[in-house]
């Protein structure tokens, strides 16, 4: 019965690793018109589809990714307990005898969103996969990773910081609801947590050094940070009157219209006319500093230079 267990756990993490793969949001953002692995974080996850196309890509993507985990570890265990264990589903379950295999197929799941096959083993971060997986096995394991993310999402708006909290969570949670008697259970849910927190270590990085990103959603009249620099760009050239690439003082103007329009690293304009505006209020105070005519553009008033210049040049002679 072992050779036949493991035979078959073998073929179904496969096809889970493989159907998990499944780039849901790369599929919904290029449908919209944007790959979203060159935009905002690059990730294929629901928070960069959230900010980079909007929010019906979002809940595309993140209703997706939990189905996907969802169906591989519920359908999994199924077909395990067909094959293997007469139909009892339970064998498979966290409170069976055969646990562990439940908890490897779980562990299946992530890796394939995490390390997908379809895009030279790159992608996601796992935390929507993860929790349909979560779901297909233990719902008390789902709902207790679902309230360690909101406890820590909610308060601070930093998506990621709920995300890895979840992951720290989840062995913890495995062990103290089921205090499992052989690791063989335990183990594929460190596992998981430590490849979660390793595809994260960008945004801890972040949120170590205090610029990670809050949560934001891109709407009809909110362009994104990419549509938002070409704005200001624009408004630029239509100041400066010219063409092409931006000079240095170009892109330190270019700078200041953004802050006067409130954009930062965590925010985004409201529109393309604030922009626009902001680029247009620059260039009038850039205009009222400019000397008036006669006064000299540095050295206030010109005669007074000129008869300093012919006093110097006196002295020399």
């Amino acid at each position: 019965m072992g050779t036949s267990v493991t035979l078959v756990l073998l073929l179904l993490m496969l096809a889970t690793y493989c159907i998990c793969g499944i780039p849901f949001g790369l599929i919904f953002g290029d449908a919209d018109g944007v790959d979203v692995r060159t935009k905002g974080s690059g990730n294929i996850g629901t928070t960069n589809v959230a900010r980079e196309v909007g929010p019906k890509a979002a809940a595309l993507t993140l209703a997706c990714d939990v189905a996907k985990g969802f169906v591989c570890t519920f359908l999994g265990t199924w077909v395990l307990a067909f094959f293997c264990f007469g139909g009892d589903v339970s064998q498979a379950l966290p409170m069976g005898a055969w646990s562990w295999t439940g908890a490897c197929l779980f562990l299946a799941a992530v890796c394939g969103h995490v390390f997908s096959p379809y895009l030279r083993f790159r992608g996601g971060k796992g935390i929507a996969v993860g929790f349909g997986a979560a779901l297909g096995i233990s719902w008390p394991i789902a709902l207790g990773l679902l309230v360690v993310w909101a406890l820590c999402t909610v308060p601070s708006k930093v998506v990621s910081l709920g995300s890895v909290a979840a992951a720290v969570a989840l062995p913890f949670l495995a062990f103290f609801l089921y205090q499992p008697s052989s690791w063989a259970f335990e183990l594929p849910f460190v596992v998981v947590a430590v490849v979660v927190v390793w595809a994260h270590r960008q945004n801890i990085a972040k949120m170590r050094s205090g610029d990670e990103s809050t949560f934001s959603m891109r709407t009809g009249d909110a362009p994104s940070e990419a549509v938002a620099s070409e704005a200001v760009a624009r408004a630029d050239v239509s100041v400066s009157g010219t063409d092409g690439a931006p000079s240095r003082l170009q892109r330190a103007e270019r700078a200041e219209v953004a802050e006067d329009a409130g954009v930062d690293a965590g925010e985004r304009v409201e529109s393309v006319e604030r922009v626009q505006e902001a680029a247009e209020e620059a260039a009038e105070r850039d205009a009222s500093r400019v000397p008036a005519p006669g006064t000299g553009l540095f050295f206030g008033d010109e005669e007074a230079v000129t008869r300093h210049i012919e006093d110097e040049t006196g002295k020399g002679e």
